[in-house]
C-alpha cells in the first residue's frame, strides 16, 4: 500500500470511528415508483425468449434483462428498485451451466437461515423451493462520496429452485431486500414457475 493510500485509510477510519466498511450494493439499477400498494403496482410482465440456452421466462415489464451466454449455459439477470434509492431492492436471476445448483445459494450465504418451501413446477417438473432469510443489519459506518454515516440493510429473502434443462443444471433465483420482504413471496413464486425449458 502506498503512503498516500495508507493516509487515506487512516483518515477514513478516524472519520468512521472504526474500521472502514464498504458501501452496501449499488442502487444504480432501474427504479419503479410505488403505487398505493406495492408490490401490486409492479404487475407488468414481459416474456423473454432465450433460444441460445433453450429457455423462456417472465420478467418485470419495461426493465432491462441482462444476458450473458457462456460456453455451456449462461446467465440472465434483472435488477430494480421499487420506491427509490431507499426502497425495495429486487433481483431476478437465472443461471444454467455445469456445477450450478441450490448449493450456490448456501455457499454464498453461510450465515443466513434456510428452510424448505413448497414444491412448484419449474420447467414443468416438480422442484422443491429453497428459502433463505437474513434479518436486518445495522452498519456502524458506511463510506460514501458524500460523507460517512451509519446505515441499515433491510431484511433479505431469497427464493430459489433448481432443475435440469437438456442435461444442464438450471437455477432460478429471486432475491429481495426490503422491510416487507415476505410480501414479495407470491411474485417470486410466480416468476420461478414462469420458467419454461425449450
Amino acid at each position: 500500500m502506498s503512503w498516500f493510500a495508507a493516509v487515506a485509510v487512516a483518515f477514513a477510519v478516524a472519520a468512521c470511528g472504526g474500521a472502514p466498511r464498504p458501501e452496501p450494493p449499488s442502487s444504480h439499477v432501474a427504479k419503479l415508483t410505488p403505487g398505493p400498494s406495492t408490490p401490486s403496482s409492479v404487475t407488468d410482465r414481459a416474456t423473454v425468449e432465450w433460444p441460445e440456452v433453450h429457455l423462456a421466462f417472465r420478467s418485470f415489464g419495461g426493465i432491462p434483462v441482462e444476458r450473458a451466454k457462456w460456453p455451456v449455459g449462461g446467465t440472465a439477470t434483472q435488477s430494480l428498485m421499487v420506491g427509490g434509492d431507499d426502497g425495495e431492492r429486487i433481483s431476478w436471476r437465472l443461471r444454467q451451466g455445469t456445477g450450478i445448483g441450490l448449493h450456490d445459494v448456501h455457499d454464498d450465504r453461510r450465515d443466513w437461515a434456510f428452510a424448505d418451501g413448497d414444491t412448484i413446477a419449474l420447467c414443468g417438473r416438480p422442484a422443491r423451493v429453497l428459502l433463505a432469510r437474513h434479518a436486518a443489519e445495522d452498519i456502524e459506518c458506511v463510506m460514501t462520496p458524500t460523507g460517512n454515516h451509519p446505515a441499515r440493510v433491510a431484511p433479505r429473502l431469497v427464493v430459489a429452485a433448481g432443475t435440469m434443462n437438456r442435461d444442464e443444471p438450471l437455477l432460478a433465483q429471486f432475491e429481495v431486500e426490503s422491510e416487507h420482504a415476505e410480501r414479495w413471496m407470491p411474485v417470486a413464486l410466480e416468476l420461478l414457475q414462469s420458467v419454461r425449458c425449450r
